[in-house]
């Protein structure tokens, strides 16, 4: 589902600061396409609005390459946060991170230092062991989460049921 941009001009007000993206999207697996990140780009540009844009799911985009706000948008309207959780199978690990301003930066990491300040060193090796070590697995899981994803819709499609068909993430929608 792509976003109603009519809807979206009649909810800024003044008080509006931020649009918040998740492309992927949990819990519908949609991807965003690139013209529609350009146009959102344009409008977070127009409202002088930040963008946070919820990247986690990058790694698991089925059929299309994910596309990154920061390749359609200004950086600095653009507060990316990911991680290693989906793409890596380290749910739970909470190593993640922010590509902001640098003032955004320090201020996202005053708030968040009381609750996530310094996980355990072996997380921090693997998750660095994760990034620069081979993608095999990635590629693995995303084609497998793919396969299972047909594989649990095809009974409904079967049954003449309609369902919609993520482009990426871990789900399968009805």
């Amino acid at each position: 589902m792509e976003p109603d941009f009519e809807a979206l001009e009649a909810l800024v007000t003044p008080n509006t600061r931020v649009v918040f993206v998740n492309t992927p999207g949990n819990p519908t697996g949609v991807a965003w396409s690139k013209s529609t990140l350009q146009r959102l780009a344009q409008f977070s540009e127009r409202h002088a609005l930040f963008i946070l844009s919820d990247e986690v799911y990058e790694d698991m985009v089925f059929e299309e390459q994910h596309v990154r706000m920061l390749e359609v948008a200004p950086k600095e309207r653009v507060l990316l946060v990911s991680g290693v959780s989906k793409s890596y199978s380290m749910t739970g690990w909470r190593i993640g991170w922010m590509v902001a301003p640098v003032e955004i930066v320090e201020a996202a990491a005053a708030l968040v230092e009381p609750t996530t300040s310094c996980p355990p060193s072996p997380s921090q090796y693997a998750a660095l062991a994760a990034l620069h070590g081979p993608q095999d697995e990635v590629d693995l899981m995303r084609r497998t989460y793919r396969d299972r994803m047909l594989a649990v819709q095809k009974p409904f499609k079967d049954a003449g049921i309609s369902l919609a068909e993520p482009s990426g993430g871990i789900f399968c929608n009805g």
